[in-house]
Order: structure tokens, then C-alpha cells, then sequence
């Protein structure tokens, strides 16, 4: 018998999502996932909800279809903007596990095409998960026809949340929304978030106009 890799899966889905130890990593992940899907080119707008327990999420982004969630729960797959050849911000889809660096249960509700899908996904489910077999993700709502626009909606329970925490996510969002400025808008408990540009000691300007970008016309590089 060969000697072959083998992974256990439920022990990977939890161990990935250890990084997400605090509301504010949990809450950025998921807003950078709804900017990096836009609905066509139209900005994304996104509001988020932290308090009692919850985190809620929810966006008009270009949403998820079934087969997209389950592309969604496959740990490590490919992400499909990259795909496309779209610059994004995820790498090997490990996002989905980080309602579970804190909470006790992750719901996705997403309508696209005109169908609504619904899933949810308990700890309790993963930590039952035999050794080395997928768990199941419960499908609540399964392609049910709507005539609601496209969108995702993350609610994410059973985490204790503090009343820092709200400052914090603010904060910590607006610190990483320098790539995303094109006409988004992130609302944090009625609290509209804005680039929160790094402090810096010295300024440098340079007027390009030589050399192979020259063609292009005059071009101004500021270094902070």
C-alpha cells in the first residue's frame, strides 16, 4: 500500500480559522469578500452590524448562485475573480472559516439570477466531522425564485461581543481601505467608514516625463 498525503478536514477548517481571533479581523474579511464581487461595475455598498452577540454583514454585490457557495466551502479552492484575471485581495479561500475563529454558527443567505439560496454551518457540525471525511453544510433555502436584486447576506452567532469592538472594526476597516476607493461605501453600525490614510514623517515628489513612460505623458510619483 502507498504512503500517500491525507488531511483531516474538520481539524483543517478550525485551524484556519484561528487567525480570526478578534471581531474586527472576522468583520474585514467578509467585507473585503462582498468588494472584490461587485454587481457588474457598480460600487458595492455594504453594511455591517456588531452588538448582541451577532455580526451581520450584507452587501449588493453580484451575490452567489448555488453552485458558487458550494465553491464558497471548498477549503483552498481557486478563487473565481482570479480566475477571470481580476486583481482581489483572497488567495486559497480560507475565508469562509473565519466566523468560526469566534462564533458558534455562519448562515449565507445570497440571491443571484433570480433564485435565493440559504445555507448555514454549526461548530458543533464540523467538530463532529469523521477523520478525513467532508461535513455538510445545511441548505435552508434552495433555489427559491425572487424577484429581490443580487446580493449576500453574512450572519454570523453565538461570539461574545464587547462594546470596543465597534470602535475597533471601525477602525481596522478604514486603516485597509486604501484599494478599495472607487465609490463603495462600507456602513459600520450607522457609522459610514472612510480611508483612514497611514501617518508618515516625509513627503517626495517626482515628475516623471523620460524614459520608456514618456509616451504617456508627464507623470507625477509621490513617495510617503
Amino acid at each position: 500500500m502507498s504512503i500517500v498525503v491525507r488531511s483531516h478536514v474538520a481539524r483543517d477548517f478550525l485551524q484556519s480559522s484561528a487567525y480570526f481571533n478578534t471581531v474586527p479581523k472576522i468583520v474585514w474579511e467578509y467585507v473585503s469578500n462582498s468588494l472584490d464581487n461587485p454587481h457588474g461595475n457598480q460600487p458595492v455598498h455594504c453594511r455591517v452590524q456588531v452588538g448582541g452577540g451577532r455580526l451581520t454583514i450584507e452587501d449588493d454585490g453580484r451575490g452567489m448562485s448555488r453552485h458558487d457557495l458550494e465553491r464558497f466551502f471548498t477549503m483552498h479552492g481557486e478563487n473565481a475573480q482570479r480566475a477571470e484575471g481580476k486583481t482581489v485581495r483572497g488567495r486559497f479561500g480560507t475565508g469562509k472559516s473565519a466566523a468560526f475563529g469566534m462564533a458558534s454558527a455562519l448562515r449565507v443567505t445570497s440571491v443571484k439570477n433570480g433564485r435565493r439560496n440559504s445555507v448555514q454551518l454549526r461548530r458543533s457540525d464540523i467538530e463532529a466531522a469523521k477523520d478525513g471525511e467532508p461535513f455538510a453544510v445545511t441548505e435552508l433555502v434552495r433555489e427559491e425564485p425572487t424577484a429581490d436584486p443580487p446580493g449576500t447576506k453574512i450572519e454570523i452567532e453565538g461570539l461574545t461581543t464587547k462594546a470596543g469592538d465597534v470602535l475597533q472594526t471601525k477602525s481596522y476597516v478604514e486603516r485597509r481601505l486604501g484599494r478599495y476607493r472607487q465609490g463603495h461605501q462600507i456602513v459600520i453600525n450607522n457609522h459610514i467608514a472612510e480611508f483612514e490614510e497611514p501617518a508618515f514623517v516625509d513627503e517626495r515628489t517626482f515628475e516623471l516625463d523620460s524614459g520608456p513612460l514618456a509616451s504617456v505623458g508627464p507623470i507625477t510619483l509621490m513617495i510617503r
